[in-house]
C-alpha cells in the first residue's frame, strides 16, 4: 500500500533541513518568516528515543500539538483539538490544502537496530450542501529518512514512503491511513526522520468540502538485546521442560 524510493543528497543542520523542505512541499509558502516552528524537545520510551520533535507548517499556530510518549508509541493527544483541517467553500476559496510536518532523530537506547516505524493516523470528513454539486477530500502521508552523519549533520537519503487516502466527499465519514516501515534493511541504531502529511479539500459552490486530522501516533520497535533474547530462549526452555514432567 505503500511505495518506496531510494534517493541521494546531503544537508547540514536538522531544523535548516525541515524548514526549506515544508517550504518547497507546501506551494503557497513562500516565506520562511511566515513559518510556524516549535522544538517539543526529546521523549524516552522504553528502548528507543524521539530527540529534538519538531513540528513546523506554513502557518502561525501548531497542527499536532504537544506530544506524549507511552512506551515505545509518541501520541498527540490534543491534534484533535487544533487546526489541522482542509476546507473549501465561498470563504475559503473552492481548495484548500493544509500540511503539517514533524522531524525528530529516532535512535536507540542500546546498540540494538531499529527494527520498525509505525504510523496511523485518522480523521473524519464531510460534504455540505449544494445540489448536485461535487467535491472530494484527499490526505497523504509522506515520510523520509536520513542518515545521522553526527552531531546536528544530517546525512544521505537512505528512503522514501509514501501513503494516500482519497474519495469523493459526497456525504460524511472516516478516513485513516496506516504506514510500516521496515528498518532493519538500514541497519542502523538511529535515523532522522520527517513525516510530511497533507489534507485537502475541493468543491464547487455553495457546498462546503471538509476533512479533519483527529489522531495521530508514531510507534518504533528495536531489535532485542542479546540479553533479552537469551531470557526469552531461557523462558522457553524451562516451559517446555514443565510440560514433559506434566507427561510423565
Amino acid at each position: 500500500m505503500f511505495s518506496q524510493t531510494m534517493a541521494g543528497g546531503r544537508w547540514t543542520g536538522a531544523r535548516a533541513f525541515t524548514g526549506a523542505l515544508m517550504l518547497a512541499v507546501a506551494g503557497f509558502a513562500t516565506s520562511a518568516q511566515a513559518a510556524f516552528v516549535n522544538n517539543y524537545g526529546d521523549y524516552a520510551g522504553t528502548s528507543l528515543s524521539y530527540e529534538d520533535v519538531t513540528e513546523s507548517n506554513a502557518g502561525t499556530s501548531a497542527l499536532y500539538g504537544t506530544p506524549n510518549i507511552s512506551g515505545n508509541t509518541l501520541g498527540f493527544p490534543t491534534v484533535s483539538q487544533q487546526a489541522f483541517i482542509a476546507k473549501a467553500d465561498g470563504t475559503t476559496g473552492f481548495s484548500q490544502t493544509r500540511i503539517g510536518t514533524l522531524d525528530f532523530t529516532l535512535s536507540s537506547n542500546s546498540n540494538a537496530p531499529l527494527a520498525t516505524l509505525y504510523i496511523n493516523e485518522g480523521g473524519d470528513y464531510s460534504f455540505l450542501g449544494g445540489a448536485g454539486k461535487t467535491g472530494a477530500v484527499a490526505a497523504s502521508l509522506t515520510v523520509n529518512l536520513y542518515a545521522v552523519a553526527g552531531g546536528s549533520n544530517i546525512g544521505d537519503e537512505l528512503a522514501t514512503f509514501v501513503q494516500f487516502f482519497s474519495g469523493p466527499a459526497l456525504d460524511a465519514g472516516n478516513w485513516s491511513l496506516e504506514l510500516t516501515v521496515d528498518l532493519l534493511p538500514f541497519n542502523v541504531t538511529e535515523v532522522f526522520v520527517v513525516i510530511n502529511n497533507n489534507l485537502q479539500a475541493t468543491t464547487e459552490s455553495p457546498a462546503t468540502a471538509f476533512i479533519q486530522k483527529k489522531n495521530f501516533t508514531v510507534s518504533t520497535t528495536a531489535v532485542p538485546e542479546p540479553a533479552s533474547l537469551a531470557l526469552l530462549g531461557l523462558g522457553s526452555l524451562v516451559i517446555l521442560a514443565g510440560r514433559g514432567r506434566n507427561k510423565a
